[in-house]
């Protein structure tokens, strides 16, 4: 409320004996106490420790998958090495006809032979010279 700028401010007050409340509107209700707090935390811990047995079982499962992964792998292994071996030849062979009928008109030319006099077994890169 706006006071008039010469007059005494008026305080707006609660009028004498108060505001009368309804009787029995606002009473105070309370609920009866359905949870107790430790009983919620053995409910969460019951619950996360549910969590780490599920996530310890996984880790079973996953490294069991990953054991047989690898063990099948092993088990193919030689098989994916012949088969390499078998590869290589062939490929060889195609190089030395290759270098046989490049080099034919040098004289003193050895077809196979190493450049390098190292004695050890050096095989070719990955370089194509049939083209």
């Amino acid at each position: 409320m706006a006071t008039p700028l010469k007059a005494r401010p008026v305080q707006e007050m609660a009028p004498s004996g108060g505001y009368k409340m309804p009787a029995g509107k606002f009473a105070r209700y309370q609920p009866k106490q359905r949870m107790s707090g430790a009983f919620i935390f053995g409910a969460v811990t019951a619950v996360v420790c549910y969590g780490f047995y599920g996530v310890g079982q996984g880790n079973v499962r996953r490294r069991a998958l990953r054991h047989e992964r690898r063990e099948r792998r092993a088990a193919i292994i030689p098989f994916l090495q012949a088969e390499e071996d078998f590869r290589y030849t062939q490929e060889r062979a195609k190089q030395l006809d290759v270098e046989k009928r490049i080099m034919q008109d040098v004289p003193g030319w050895e077809v196979g032979k190493s450049p390098f006099n190292s004695g050890k077994f050096m095989p070719p890169g990955d370089t194509n010279i049939i083209g």
